[in-house]
C-alpha cells in the first residue's frame, strides 16, 4: 500500500503503455470486438444483425473496432462531456483502464458512459444466450 500525505490510497492509476486509439467526434456508440472474430465473415454479419436491429450503422453513428490480443483501451480518456455507449463482445476487462463490475449483459452506468460486456460473438448460438443478450441491448438502446 502506498501512501500520499499519510493517506492511504489503495487505486494506482494504470500506466498507459500503447493502447487503441478509437475516438471520434460525432461519433456515441462504440463495439469492441476481438480481432479474431472480426476477420470472421460469420461472426460480422451476425453483429451487422444485431446492429440492425438497436438503429446502429457502422460508421455513421457506431464504430465497430477490432482488438488484437493483449491490447488496451483506455476507456478513461474518452471525453467527458457526450454521452457514449461500449458493448465489448469477448474483451476481458483486464484490457480495459476500467475496475469495475464486469457481469455480462449488465448495463453499467459510470457518469457519461454506459458499458455492456457480452460474451464473444460465437458464443451466441442457443436461443437462450440470444435472448439474454438482447434484453441488455434493449436496456441500453430501445
Amino acid at each position: 500500500m502506498n501512501h500520499i500525505d499519510n493517506i492511504p490510497f489503495y487505486y494506482e492509476i494504470p500506466i498507459k503503455s500503447g493502447g487503441i486509439d478509437f475516438f471520434k467526434p460525432g461519433i456515441h456508440n462504440y463495439i469492441f470486438v476481438n480481432q479474431q472474430e472480426y476477420e470472421q465473415t460469420s461472426q460480422m454479419e451476425f453483429l451487422h444483425k444485431i446492429m440492425g436491429a438497436i438503429k446502429l450503422a457502422p460508421n455513421i453513428n457506431t464504430l465497430i473496432i477490432p482488438v488484437p490480443a493483449e491490447s488496451k483501451i483506455h476507456v478513461s480518456e474518452m471525453p467527458s462531456n457526450e454521452e457514449l455507449k461500449c458493448i465489448f463482445f469477448g474483451i476481458p476487462t483486464n484490457n480495459l483502464d476500467y475496475q469495475g463490475s464486469s457481469s455480462l449483459h449488465e448495463k453499467i452506468q459510470m457518469l457519461h458512459l454506459q458499458f455492456l460486456f457480452a460474451k464473444t460473438l460465437g458464443e451466441y448460438s442457443s436461443e437462450i444466450d440470444k435472448k439474454m443478450l438482447w434484453q441488455a441491448l434493449k436496456l441500453m438502446f430501445l
